[in-house]
């Protein structure tokens, strides 16, 4: 059994038949292009889900400062709770 260290240098890299070793492996070329502009806001959909946008728009602003107040509330009633104790 050969090591495959010893083994001849053009065995490793060998051509399936179909092609040259110099040729590029054949491969589906996938062509990705972007358009010319950025993606600009549909003002008309916008418009249409205006109630949509608001309401979710609303929520995310009610959870933020919601937690924020929690967070205050819940350092305060820690600070107090540890000046009874100690």
């Amino acid at each position: 059994m050969e090591p495959a260290s010893l083994m001849a240098p053009d065995e490793s890299r060998s051509a399936p038949p179909d092609r040259q070793a110099d040729e590029p492996p054949r491969q589906p070329l996938v062509l990705i292009e972007s358009t010319q502009r950025w993606a600009a806001l549909d003002f008309a959909a916008l418009w249409q889900y205006r109630e949509l946008f608001y309401f979710l728009m609303w929520r995310d602003v009610k959870v933020r400062y919601k937690q924020t107040l929690f967070g205050v509330l819940w350092a305060i009633l820690l600070r107090q709770a540890g000046a009874r104790a100690g």
